[in-house]
């Protein structure tokens, strides 16, 4: 009896949507405003998804620290859209100061990125690159409208070709299906739609 729960069970799972129906957005998000690009900076490897717990250490320590991040939207049909901060270079973390003592010491640090013995630089011109990259304004287009013709993918309407009546918010659309002829409006999450 549990051995047939559990096909049940499965079965119900590999009937989802598939991983490949999400869509994952990344947004950028601006520096700490007391990061200074002149300063010495060196790279530190840290533990898997540690990269906050060890920026923490680091700062208590007396280090000065750059986590370049961004804030990630991942959309399913049918799933609230979630919103995370996640790392630009996951695993690591620009350190500035040479307490060469404690430094592994410190929680969720792994090591330093060395250049032979001696640890590597990373050079000024980059880490103002990558803070003006995060300072810029991006404008992202619409990636739906009205009047465009789109592709469902997801959901009981799976497969047909729709039009764009209105866009209700960023993640709601009005469209209308073709059914017997007729247009019909339905509305739909907007990660059930593909370009067609």
């Amino acid at each position: 009896m549990a051995k047939a729960g559990h096909r049940r069970k499965f079965a119900y799972r590999a009937s989802r949507s598939p991983v490949s129906s999400r869509r994952v957005t990344d947004y950028r998000l601006p520096p700490a405003e007391d990061v200074d690009a002149s300063r010495e900076w060196f790279l530190i490897y840290t533990n898997p998804k540690c990269e906050r717990r060890a920026q923490l250490g680091l700062m208590r320590a007396g280090y000065q620290t750059y986590l370049p991040t961004m804030r990630r939207v991942i959309e399913r049909p049918g799933y609230p859209a979630r919103e995370t901060i996640v790392p630009m270079f996951p695993r690591y973390l620009f350190v500035s100061g040479r307490q060469r003592t404690m430094i592994r010491t410190i929680d969720g640090v792994q090591d330093v990125v060395r250049n032979g013995l001696d640890w590597a630089q990373v050079p000024s011109p980059a880490i103002t690159a990558m803070i003006s990259f995060q300072n810029e304004v991006v404008i992202e287009p619409p990636k739906h409208w009205k009047g465009q013709t789109v592709m469902v993918g997801d959901g009981p309407f799976s497969g047909f070709q729709v039009i764009i009546a209105k866009m209700l918010d960023h993640d709601c659309a009005q469209v209308l299906v073709s059914i017997f002829g007729r247009q019909t409006p339905v509305t739909l999450h907007v990660a059930q739609m593909e370009a067609a």
